[in-house]
């Protein structure tokens, strides 16, 4: 291998390590966007700061009476303020007759290290009713 032929190799190598291929960067440019705050109803929050976004969602869980087990949390850069998290909370299928399905979803900001809810919102998919199995804001009827 001439040095030319080395160097090439190790620049090409560089460039994928340091920003991916072309392909590469075109899936990771496609983040999950949370779905509007509107689209929830608004919950009581709480003024406790958290060390994590995860210890949030695992006190607000433990909150309604739930567990983490089987439980999707995911954290989602905030569509208006990079300075903000949203920590999107779902359970799917919840156990029962009432409600199919339960999202909560807080918008957070850290300060001084930690973490408080700006503000909380919850909706859910009803079994039942005009709007049977899609997401809403409304008490399942």
């Amino acid at each position: 291998m001439t040095v030319k032929n080395a160097l090439m190799t190790a620049l090409a190598a560089a460039g994928l390590l340091a920003g991916g291929s072309t392909a590469l960067m075109a899936q990771s440019s496609e983040v999950k966007s949370a779905p509007e705050a509107s689209a929830f109803s608004p919950i009581q929050r709480y003024a406790i700061a958290f060390d994590r976004p995860r210890d949030l969602a695992e006190f607000y869980l433990r909150d309604f009476g739930l567990k983490t087990y089987g439980t999707k949390i995911e954290e989602l850069e905030h569509p208006t303020d990079p300075n903000m998290r949203v920590l999107l909370i779902t359970i799917d299928p919840v156990e029962g007759d009432m409600v199919s399905a339960v999202q909560w979803r807080f918008d957070l900001r850290s300060s001084e290290g930690m973490w408080r809810t700006e503000t909380a919102g919850i909706r859910r998919k009803c079994p039942n009713g005009p709007s049977a199995g899609e997401w809403t804001r409304d008490v399942c009827p």
